[in-house]
């Protein structure tokens, strides 16, 4: 409920319109709910990029229009809404260069607390794109709760594995490691000490 809350207030505070194009940079958990997510009025397509073709494959059953694995294979210019959800400060901030002119730029993504991002101002000002960022959710909760409740957004396909509490540290270092197709791994406490990790099927 809480990151989904999160991308709500991502979704509303970008202010989408009726039939744009969406990239979404980055297909984990987080790029996963903002695709199920479709903006207010519906997207025309939705493009996701990622590295990792499992995300992809999760993508696409998602409901991207479009997957790529490589930033040369979009198109400049070629969305109205580009949101980062990677949380990766690219020093470059290329992001810019995929928004048409006019268009909207969001980072979600949260990128560790000293990172910098230089945007090209000439390419800001000649597109006169909008910049924005989200932190956290407004008053979204609800709004998750009852998503979930009405299976209009399902998040089961998030899980990738479960495991005991006894698996703990090994949780988080298939999290760190992005072993095995990891999205979240779910501590179950009514599964026994040292019973086999379950890997679920997205």
């Amino acid at each position: 409920m809480e990151p989904l809350s999160c991308v709500l207030h991502g979704v509303q505070r970008t202010g989408f319109s009726l039939a744009d194009r969406v990239l979404i940079l980055g297909a984990g958990p987080i790029g996963i709910l903002l695709l199920e997510s479709d903006p207010p009025g519906g997207a025309s397509s939705i493009t996701s990029i990622d590295k990792n073709a499992a995300r992809l494959d999760l993508a696409r059953t998602s409901g991207a229009a479009q997957v790529a694995s490589s930033f040369e294979d979009l198109p400049e210019d070629g969305f109205d809404v580009v949101v980062d959800a990677t949380g990766v400060a690219r020093s470059d901030g290329e992001d810019a260069c995929f928004a048409r002119s006019g268009g909207r730029v969001l980072l979600f993504g949260v990128p560790p607390r000293t990172s910098r991002i230089a945007f090209d101002a000439f390419t800001i000002f000649r597109k006169g794109l909008t910049i924005l960022s989200s932190y956290t959710s407004v008053r979204n909760s609800i709004q998750a709760v009852r998503l979930l409740q009405s299976g209009k957004i399902d998040v089961s396909s998030l899980v990738s594995h479960e495991m005991p509490l006894s698996g703990f540290r090994q949780g988080i270092e298939l999290i760190e490691q992005g072993k095995e197709g990891v999205l979240k791994v779910l501590m179950r406490p009514d599964m026994e000490p040292g019973e086999p990790v379950r890997r679920n099927q997205a």
